[in-house]
């Protein structure tokens, strides 16, 4: 996520809360922007949608995990078009408990579930979901393959897993990207190839990828736009420390796209059957 450092250290300020939910329609994902005239919110919608139509038809019986709801802007949407059982999963207490109020204030509590703890650890039975879906959630996870072995554990027979996430272009500098993964705390920034790797030894195949590095100045524009525009009416100020930590995290994204450094993946996989 962009505003992954952000969100950790305000995620229990009401003002930022209502800040993100106002501008980014609660999303913190990253947007395909096709055509190029759609809004930032528009245009994260369109990233869920192309998800959906690249895995198996989503029926009222699918079951789903979620790596990462935050303020449940996705989970929402899907569970309001699908009507499927969904489970969330996020290491944030302020924004499980808003997820929680959601889901009730919509009387889908039969139909969804939050669950807290770290993303890397899933407090689920085997073989419990036909999908595990993550977007833009798992760069700060610290055991990337400990997640991956998680996600196979957790996968019906031929189930899928699909998620996008921000990744060092290939024969990109590592200096290009030390602001970021200082933000994240990450000894490494990830590349496609980590997470295939990761994959081969959890035993889950490839069967799609797409990088979508061509989207990245539009949506870093868009957020800029966001963060910058005068407050709508009614909404208030947030503290001077929120605007600065946005606009510290923004600029250090900015940054490794004009060196040319950052890419997008989006990547299924499939459970290989035993």
């Amino acid at each position: 996520m962009i505003f992954s450092n952000t969100i950790n250290k305000f995620s229990g300020d009401p003002a930022a809360t209502a800040f993100f939910e106002e501008l980014l329609g609660g999303y913190f994902h990253l947007g395909i922007y096709r055509p190029e005239s759609l809004t930032l919110t528009e245009a994260c919608e369109q990233t869920t949608a192309k998800m959906v139509r690249l895995i198996p038809k989503i029926a009222k019986s699918t079951k789903m995990l979620v790596i990462g709801s935050q303020l449940g802007a996705t989970v929402m949407a899907l569970e309001t078009e699908f009507g499927c059982k969904i489970e969330c999963l996020d290491p944030n207490t302020d924004y499980n408990r808003l997820l929680e109020k959601k889901i009730a204030a919509e009387g889908m509590e039969k139909k969804v579930g939050v669950s807290e703890g770290v993303l890397s650890s899933f407090p689920f039975d085997r073989e419990s979901f036909d999908i595990v879906w993550a977007q833009d959630t798992m760069l700060g996870v610290e055991k990337k393959a400990k997640l991956f072995r998680e996600v196979q554990r957790v996968l019906t027979p031929k189930g899928r897993f699909v998620f996008t996430s921000l990744v060092k272009k290939e024969g990109a500098s590592e200096d290009a990207l030390a602001t970021v993964a200082d933000l994240l705390e990450l000894d490494a920034f990830p590349e496609v190839a980590n997470y295939q790797k990761f994959a081969d030894r959890a035993l889950l195949l490839k069967v799609y990828t797409a990088m979508l590095s061509q989207y990245l100045p539009q949506h870093l524009a868009e957020l800029r736009g966001a963060i910058t525009a005068p407050l709508p009416s009614g909404l208030k100020k947030p503290t001077s420390a929120f605007l600065k930590s946005l606009e510290q995290e923004l600029s250090s994204w900015e940054n490794a796209v004009k060196q040319d450094a950052l890419d997008w993946g989006l990547l299924i996989f499939q459970k290989i059957n035993a």
